[in-house]
């Protein structure tokens, strides 16, 4: 794992290493540091020949121009023309140099400068100088933790009294150009020094994942790039993947670094083929130890593999997608092929369902994981403080459809005919979550009376876990893994067949009992926190085959 630190001469990069290492050190993890203008190489040992003494540096009888050799060798370091052609030289001799750290001597790898601080170094505002530094930058490996230590140049300027503030001021803007597209990079104030360091430790923490049970060894956290095609960007679009983020974030927290690649395909070749690339490059650069694709879809990205590939297939990616009539689109049938050559490659499948495992073609064999629940967000609230919040009235019957109405594979119009089929008496009223923020779900699941779910083809519907830990009644048809999810709950309903009446009837039962339901007991398993630790034990067995000798981070007391 490389750490860098960039910024201003001044920023107090030094001081701020000097304090990661030390906290570091507590927990036993192994570190190594550098500087790059200083240990490694071909412009460092420019620097060394300068700063050595070959030729006069001072005054001697008889010199005609005693300062002469030291100009040239100023001149050979300042180059900025030399410097753009033994860039990638330098680039190269650091790989081998972090081959060695972090490969063989298994340590972190900690750097004062970076070679972002050389890009800085030589930017210009021409065309032709910001078109180096992009050529230049397409050399530079993205280090797992890229540092920029933020300090005002005037501050620069009276810790270390060098240069000259307008000198300082045009090189921190030369700062926030360069680091503008590195990816995970993370600025840091250091106005305040004391502050500035335990904002470095913890994030430095966050990243290496050192947080192991007192006594036993710490190694370097496993580094993972996940892959996705649905990651819910705050776009304005309505989402229902939060699954997905919630997964990587209780993955980081247990200690596994995770950087997350999404895109949106659209059934548009040309977007795979801009996320393909996208993707084969962030792996070139990243010092991953697997990746990690999230649906069938995303898993082409990783192939031809350079990593160990994981692939999560939630659903319609393996089994294809369905038309009104319950026939494989066009669209669908090439997903279901495209994810089954994925599963034949990756060298491990995760499905969520059982049911689902048997859509996974051989040799692969799938691992059965459902979708978690975050059961401190989906929790029990009081119905009547509920509907407060949502404004809905406090004095109806409410039936909630928490899907997208125009996708078709949801059927809203099989819900809204059923509901129209309802007892009047009962007053009954449909009520359509979607669109609505994520941390309002749950104030739905606890404001209505029952959860109608109608949807043709699903692997696991995390609704209707979201449901069941909030207590809610749920009326569903036999789609996915329903069926398990409500076996031996009183006050659930599922239906015997597809046809409004029958949904209606079980909508009467459930909304004149009018009672909530032992839910939540029943999905305890299905605790976030559980569920990342089978993930975590895939992801070792994954890299133990690749390397056997691969000392993996202990994890299990991480998540409490």
């Amino acid at each position: 794992m490389l750490i860098t630190l960039s910024g201003l001469d001044g920023a107090g990069k030094s001081t701020l290493i000097q304090g990661l290492l030390a906290a570091l050190e507590e927990r036993g993890v192994p570190v190594a540091v550098l500087h790059l203008d200083h240990d490694v190489g071909v412009y460092a040992a420019f620097r060394k020949v300068r700063d050595g003494g070959v030729g006069p540096t001072v005054s001697q009888p008889g010199d005609a121009n005693p300062s002469l050799a030291r100009r040239i060798r100023n001149a050979v370091v300042w180059s900025k023309v030399l410097r753009r052609l033994i860039y990638p030289i330098d680039v190269l001799v650091l790989l081998c140099y972090r081959a060695y750290i972090e490969g063989i001597q298994r340590r972190i790898l900690v750097m004062d400068r970076y070679h972002y601080d050389t890009l800085v170094d030589l930017w210009s505002e021409s065309i032709w100088g910001r078109l180096w530094t992009r050529v230049l930058k397409v050399f530079t490996p993205t280090p797992a933790l890229p540092i920029l230590v933020e300090t005002r140049p005037e501050v620069a300027f009276a810790r270390k009294q060098e240069y000259s503030v307008p000198y300082l001021r045009d090189r921190w803007n030369a700062y926030t150009r360069v680091f503008g597209r590195v990816a995970n990079a993370v600025k840091l104030r250091n106005d305040d020094p004391g502050t500035a360091r335990d904002d470095l430790r913890r994030i430095a923490m966050e990243r290496v994942g050192t947080a192991t049970a007192e006594g036993s060894g710490s190694a370097l956290p496993i580094r993972v790039l996940m892959i996705t095609s649905e990651w819910p960007v705050p776009d304005g679009r309505p989402r229902t993947t939060f699954f997905i983020k919630r997964q990587v974030e209780f993955l980081q927290a247990a200690g596994v670094h995770v950087d997350v690649f999404h895109f949106k395909g659209n059934g548009k070749p040309w977007n795979y083929v801009k996320a393909w690339l996208e993707a084969g490059r962030r792996v070139r650069r990243g010092n991953y130890d697997l990746v990690h694709a999230q649906f069938g879809q995303s898993g082409v990205l990783a192939l031809p593999k350079r990593l160990p590939l994981v692939v999560t297939f939630r659903g319609d990616d393996l089994q294809g997608i369905e038309d009104a009539a319950g026939r494989l689109t066009t669209g669908g049938r090439l997903l279901k092929l495209a994810s089954q050559f994925v599963a034949r490659r990756a060298d491990a499948t995760v499905v969520v369902s059982e049911h689902m495992t048997r859509f996974v073609p051989p040799p692969a064999r799938a691992h059965v994981i459902p979708s978690g629940l975050d059961l401190g967000l989906f929790r029990l609230i009081p119905q009547n403080e509920a509907r407060r919040h949502l404004a809905l009235p406090a004095d109806k019957r409410l039936v909630l459809f928490a899907g997208d109405p125009a996708l078709t594979r949801k059927r809203y119009w099989l819900a809204k005919a059923a509901l129209e089929l309802v007892d009047p008496s009962l007053g009954a009223e449909l009520v359509v979550a979607w669109g609505a923020p994520h941390s309002d779900i749950p104030f739905y699941m606890n404001a209505c009376d029952a959860l109608v779910f109608t949807s043709m083809q699903e692997g696991s519907p995390n609704v209707v876990k979201e449901a069941l830990a909030c207590d809610l009644p749920v009326v569903s048809v036999a789609v996915g893994d329903v069926p398990l999810r409500l076996q031996r709950i009183e006050g659930c309903e599922l239906c015997a067949d597809d046809q409004p009446a029958t949904i209606a009837r079980a909508l009467e039962r459930v909304l004149r009992a009018g009672r909530r339901i032992a839910g939540r007991e029943t999905i305890q398993a299905l605790d976030e926190r559980r569920l990342t630790q089978d993930v975590i034990a895939i992801y070792r067995s994954v890299l133990t085959r690749q390397k056997p000798s691969l000392q993996a981070m202990e994890t299990t007391d991480a998540v409490s």
